[in-house]
């Protein structure tokens, strides 16, 4: 009689996604099971649910497979709804084993058993390797859970915490779940986002992070490998691929090697990927421009040396205001990202990162939300930095020592205001010509507009809803009429094409 397994994920956002996670589980079960076993007869099924998906639906659709294991990707997104999905399926079916791990879970794992009965078992760290184990142990009988490392469950009442499991020394024994024809591209993917990766690992050990607690140093896929990966995906020809790996070019010698392999390869897709600014050179440079970049990410959380001292990272301004200047040039798209709450951080810190990045005319700035996730060091010492936090997920700051409650509106409003006004590009050049002529900064013209009443809704997005009266308003705020004309000038030139508005043609100042 075959046993079955459900592997599923819920997605962070409202459409299927790959969870290259679940995929390589399948992957390596198949290739190492043991052969000849009643392993053989196992049946695995991979299901990815949308995030608006209900619960009681997910819940339904997971039992009516009548699998004997439900394993779960663990995300701080998803975490809530898994342990409800969770408990409907015990409710349910008491038989089946609940087994959860990720990200979310790992740092948790002794917590979430002792408050949640619904859940069996919790694999903590890389999965690969433990889930061949834990299958063949639940399904098979051919070991005790109590000999299989990496894992936490519970037993008569209390919860046993295995030792960890070293990681696979050669990334090269993960088979591909796409050279496996494991995944389909070519119905569901075709106009969204293929992920994959081509190491594990990173060399930074910020504070606020906790993917370097998942993988002790730096390991490699194969550069052959990561070839024959790209030329398959390649031919589907995604929309995008998005590449995992947290700092792409860690390995600048190699990273080089890979975007010319990306680009031998590549037709019509484009290519999102994060790195560090200061290692880009002007080859990379040029490879990232021929590789049809859609999107660098580049996280610098901070231009305030205490602050990134505290979290345990590094900036060199000059160096990277070269960089940025260097990806303008080639016109490479990039968005820069901050983080809010850091130790060290107040306010106006935060402006004065803002501010710096819009001197630097970054494509897109960012200002991430800190959240003090579960088995980071800041976290575990979040009441010697002065922070409180939500306790459930997403667990992000409520206030510092620096940073109260109300700031985090203010933060919000800024937040708002940034993207709206630079990132989308509707007040883009104006805001160059505004700081010039009227002598303020640029986050000054941010906090006026939020000040500024007459806003509309557009196409779903809260916008300007009128430039021009902005505009007025703001050197009237700095008495400053005598630029007005001039400004507005530069608003209708360069900037106007970017408002939604049903008479392009019908505004005049006066």
């Amino acid at each position: 009689m075959s046993s079955k397994i459900v592997l599923t994920s819920i997605a962070s956002h409202d459409h299927i996604s790959i969870q290259l996670a679940l995929y390589y589980l399948k992957a390596y079960f198949l290739k190492y099971k043991s052969p000849g076993s009643a392993a053989s007869k196992i049946d695995i099924k991979i299901l990815i649910f949308k995030a608006e998906e209900d619960w009681k639906r997910i819940a339904e659709n997971i039992i009516n497979e009548r699998p004997n294991i439900a394993g779960f990707s663990c995300y701080v997104w998803n975490i809530k709804k898994i342990l409800r999905v969770a408990k409907e399926i015990k409710k349910t079916r008491r038989s089946v084993k609940i087994i959860l791990g990720g990200p979310e879970a790992s740092p948790r794992a002794e917590n979430i058993l002792r408050k949640e009965s619904c859940v069996d078992i919790i694999v903590r760290g890389e999965g690969e390797e433990t889930f061949v184990e834990l299958a063949e142990s639940l399904l098979c009988g051919r070991r005790k859970l109590s000999q299989i490392k990496g894992i936490s469950y519970r037993e008569k009442g209390r919860t046993a915490v295995n030792p960890p499991r070293p990681q696979i020394d050669n990334l090269n024994n993960i088979p591909s779940p796409y050279l496996e024809g494991l995944v389909d591209l070519q119905y569901n993917y075709r106009d969204d986002s293929v992920v994959t990766e081509t190491m594990r690992g990173c060399p930074y050990r910020c504070h606020y992070c906790y993917y370097h607690k998942e993988f002790k140093g730096i390991r490699y896929f194969s550069l052959r490998r990561v070839e024959k990966e790209f030329k398959w995906i390649l031919k589907k020809r995604p929309a995008v691929v998005y590449l995992m790996d947290p700092t792409f070019n860690s390995d600048c010698k190699r990273a080089k090697e890979i975007l010319r392999i990306w680009n031998k390869h590549n037709r019509e897709s484009s290519l999102h990927l994060e790195l560090k600014a200061e290692k880009i050179d002007e080859e990379m440079a040029e490879l990232l421009k021929l590789a049809r970049v859609s999107k660098l990410e580049i996280g610098i959380q901070s231009i305030c040396p205490g602050a990134l001292k505290l979290v345990n990272r590094d900036l060199d301004k000059l160096i990277f205001a070269k960089k940025a200047r260097l990806l303008n040039r080639k016109k490479v798209p990039y968005e820069v990202q901050l983080i809010d709450a850091l130790p060290g951080h107040d306010y106006d810190k935060i402006k004065q990162g803002v501010d710096w990045l819009i001197s630097l005319r970054a494509p897109s700035i960012v200002i991430m939300r800190l959240q003090l996730l579960p088995g980071t060091y800041l976290r575990e010492n979040a009441d010697v930095f002065g922070i409180r936090y939500a306790k459930n997920p997403e667990y992000f700051w409520r206030d510092t020592i620096a940073l109260s409650s109300d700031d985090a509106n203010k933060i919000d409003r800024l937040r708002e205001a940034l993207d709206i006004l630079y990132n989308r590009g509707y007040l883009r050049h104006t805001l160059f010509a505004l700081k010039k002529r009227l002598g303020v900064n640029f986050c000054d013209i941010f906090e006026a507009w939020q000040d500024y009443g007459p806003h509309s809704k557009i196409a779903g997005d809260r916008t300007v809803g009128n430039p021009l009266g902005f505009i007025k308003y703001l050197c009237n705020r700095y008495k400053n009429l005598k630029i007005l004309k001039k400004v507005c000038a530069v608003y209708l030139e360069k900037d106007f094409r970017f408002q939604p508005q049903p008479h392009p043609h019908g505004r005049r100042i006066k």
